[in-house]
């Protein structure tokens, strides 16, 4: 994934996430194993900031800041 400098990750202008192998080997992952890391990382940080965030907190957040980035294949209402 790239960095964006702004405390974002960017992984959908890459199509998933680059990951790397021991021995310097790089590959790039995407699909239902991508996203459900992704999400429970993003859930973990926004935990480790405040603990106190309840499931209809947490389900809040991540809805009202997702953003479609240029180039992805989402249709509105197809998730």
């Amino acid at each position: 994934s790239a960095y964006s400098g702004d405390g974002t990750t960017d992984t959908g202008s890459l199509g998933g996430v680059v990951g790397s192998f021991p021995g310097g080997g790089v590959a790039l992952y995407s699909g239902p194993d991508v996203a459900s890391s992704n999400a429970a990382g993003v859930i973990a940080l926004m935990l480790d900031a405040n603990p106190n965030l309840s499931i209809r907190d947490l389900q809040h957040i991540i809805i009202e800041t997702a953003r479609i980035l240029p180039g992805m294949d989402f249709v509105p209402g197809s998730v």
